[in-house]
């Protein structure tokens, strides 16, 4: 039995006026690089980066807007969904209404 616990990453989603940026947390130099009006929509947590590209991919998926409306509105919409992601997609539509 292995007892060593698999190794994770945590990754960042920024929207600025030009688009989004997606980089590792832990990535001071890409967050020097962010516009002074950059706002962090969305953190993911994956064992590779192809996961949090993958799990990225999903989320944008879920977006009506374009990076430059978000920057405008303060927030992003996300689609109406039934499936079995629906109580995440509650989770983020309420952080948007509190922040």
């Amino acid at each position: 039995m292995n007892l060593e616990a698999e190794k994770t990453f945590d990754f960042e989603l920024w929207v600025e006026p030009t688009g989004y940026k997606f980089f590792a947390s832990s990535n001071e130099a890409m967050r020097s690089q962010l516009s002074s009006n950059a706002k962090l929509i969305w953190r993911v947590t994956a064992k590779t980066w192809d996961e949090a590209q993958r799990k990225k991919n999903e989320f944008l998926s879920l977006c009506d807007e374009t990076p430059s409306a978000s920057m405008q509105t303060g927030n992003i919409n996300i689609n109406s969904r039934t499936d079995d992601i629906s109580p995440i997609i509650d989770l983020i539509k309420s952080h948007y209404k509190t922040h």
